[in-house]
């Protein structure tokens, strides 16, 4: 599979990586390709190889906004996979035709099955819908004249190994049915999929989120918007955990390692209306280039009494460098 950006991303990416890696050298290492390999992705000769797009990210967070940046997926033959329409080629490369076939005998992939009680509006479901709009989708894609609808989270099968089990489990309490799971080693990626018509529509009727490319199309709805500072902040949460970091800035300026807190968003919007209601309720945020940044303990303190994440991860990096 391949990752197809606009004309100078592609680009931008690598050259951003390797400024990560330190070196073109340290960066070919670490992805065990040739110089000349690198240097037909950055001169954009060659698309990227999606393996490697992922394998990236999951070696360099900082790099984790270009997520939003994919203007399309691409399998190897070039049969086109738009949006959050999938070929299924594409599924048989990601999960194996044993893995699909295994599906539909026990449901994973047919959407038969209704939800006849959508959940309500509860501080778990804002959570999750956080978590949707950090690393989720929802997808819609034809086989043999038959629709299929997909929700979908993915994150790092080390990093956030514990989290993507913890998202299993919130789907099942969430939504009475078990998520299907797969990950895939090579490229560290660890993807949780549920598979319904009438969630699908759910969550784009009743919060406006977008099928398929989530790229400008993503706003907070007003449904969540309404919400008071006790829900809202699960929806926090969710984003935190999925496009999150927190890291300590070692600078020799400060006395002791600094905490900073950061979300990552290409939607900007999203980030100024977060702040907003961060600022309102005690905490003093502001604005980077696709980031929202919060820095000192007294925000740190603050985060671990309101917002307090879900993922291992984090909470490990907020008890200190």
């Amino acid at each position: 599979m391949r990752v197809l950006f606009y004309r100078g991303v592609q680009k931008e990416f690598l050259v951003d990586a390797i400024k990560i890696a330190g070196s073109r050298q340290t960066l070919t290492s670490k992805l065990d390709v040739s110089v000349n390999t690198l240097k037909k992705w950055v001169s954009e000769e060659r698309t990227l190889p999606y393996g490697v797009f992922v394998k990236l990210l999951a070696k360099f967070p900082e790099l984790d906004a270009y997520k939003n940046k994919i203007v399309e997926i691409r399998n190897d033959n070039w049969g086109q996979i738009k949006g959050g329409k999938k070929s299924i080629n594409a599924i048989k490369i990601k999960f194996g035709y044993q893995e699909i076939k295994k599906r539909q005998r026990n449901g994973g992939l047919s959407t038969a099955k209704k939800f006849k009680i959508l959940p309500k509006m509860t501080p778990k479901l804002i959570e999750f819908l956080g978590i949707l709009y950090g690393d989720g989708w929802l997808g819609k894609y034809s086989y043999k004249n038959k629709k299929h609808w997909w929700v979908g989270v993915c994150g790092n099968s080390v990093d956030d190994k514990e989290y993507l089990k913890y998202v299993c489990d919130l789907t099942l309490k969430l939504f009475g049915r078990k998520p299907y799971y797969k990950e895939k080693k090579n490229v560290k990626a660890g993807y949780i999929i549920l598979t319904s018509k009438s969630l699908v529509n759910y969550f784009q009727d009743r919060f406006g989120f977008p099928i398929g490319l989530k790229k400008g199309r993503l706003k907070i709805h007003d449904n969540i918007k309404n919400s008071n500072w006790e829900m809202f902040k699960n929806f926090i949460r969710g984003l935190f955990d999925t496009d999150g970091s927190i890291y300590w800035d070692k600078n020799i300026g400060y006395k002791k390692p600094y905490p900073i807190i950061e979300i990552t968003s290409i939607e900007n919007e999203i980030l100024d209306y977060i702040s907003k209601r961060l600022n309102k309720n005690g905490f003093t945020s502001f604005l980077g280039r696709n980031r929202l940044i919060l820095k000192g303990f007294n925000n740190l303190e603050l985060w671990k009494k309101e917002i307090k994440p879900s993922n291992s991860k984090h909470i490990k990096r907020m008890m200190g460098p």
